[in-house]
């Protein structure tokens, strides 16, 4: 019998440290449960508030919008048209801004107005202090965009940003075009010597190309000429025959630049876009 009482003793000492073993495995897993779901809470919390910061720190949206305009009567088409347009050349290989200009149109008053920025105009664009080329070259397009709204404290309702190597084949759609050039320019282009004379003369689309590389190269001595240049074939490009229409031009011209221009906008304001012709 006493025997048996110590079997008995001895089975439940082993019991009882089993319970102390299972009850250490148990807490063991809930202090790791519960460390682990505080992390998880912590991970979470911080990657929403960097999210947050993010966005806030974004600078608007380049998305276009509506450009301002007067509808006649019936409601069926516009009779006035008044926006920003952002023209700029650019070499996207050397990440380099050759020209920005700004374009008003008002077509109540049929013409345009042109300003120049330079690109090392400096701005704060986001949380980041830089030139516009510098925005440029940090965020492509679409600094470029946010950095001459933020310079200008202007909208850019539409813009047309060129890469300078698509520049001979946007003027080959044009042809051979006759300019005045004030005096002759002796400049380089692409590595290569050049002269254009003086006078009144027949540019062919890349001797039209090498001038404005002269021009943008210039900068603020040639303004005239640049808008001289640019209204020439802002011109040419609303003028219409049986052969080209408004939007049979836009299409042969759209692959060659970058543009929030749509063909939806051709359609609604090509109406209105003779009226600078006068």
């Amino acid at each position: 019998m006493e025997e048996i009482i110590e079997k008995l003793q001895g089975l439940l000492q082993k019991l009882s440290l089993r319970s102390d073993r299972i009850k250490r495995v148990l807490t063991n897993k809930l202090l790791m449960s519960l460390f682990a779901g505080a992390v998880a809470l912590i991970a979470i919390v911080s990657v929403a508030t960097l999210i947050g910061e993010k966005r806030s720190a974004e600078p608007e949206s380049t998305a276009p919008v509506m450009l301002a305009m007067k509808y006649d009567t019936a409601g069926s088409a516009p009779q006035e048209l008044k926006a920003s347009f952002l023209l700029a050349v650019c070499s996207e290989s050397e990440r380099k801004v050759r020209l920005i200009a700004c374009l008003s149109a008002d077509s109540e008053k049929g013409n345009f107005e042109i300003n120049y920025i330079p690109a090392s105009q400096r701005c704060e664009v986001g949380s980041t202090e830089g030139s516009i080329e510098e925005h440029y070259k940090s965020s492509g397009c679409d600094g470029l965009i946010w950095a001459v709204r933020a310079c200008t404290g202007k909208d850019v309702d539409r813009y047309i940003i060129v890469d300078e190597k698509n520049v001979a084949d946007i003027f080959k759609i044009f042809g051979e075009q006759v300019i005045n050039v004030p005096h002759e320019v002796r400049h380089d282009y692409n590595g290569i010597s050049f002269i254009i004379n003086e006078g009144t003369q027949k540019l062919s689309a890349d001797n039209m190309a090498k001038y404005l590389s002269y021009l943008c190269d210039s900068g603020a001595e040639e303004q005239d000429s640049i808008t001289g240049l640019v209204s020439h074939y802002l011109r040419l490009s609303f003028e219409t025959d049986d052969g080209n229409t408004l939007e049979s031009r836009f299409d042969s011209l759209v692959n060659l630049f970058k543009t929030d221009i749509s063909a939806m906008d051709i359609a609604t304001y090509g109406a209105l876009l003779p009226s600078f012709l006068e």
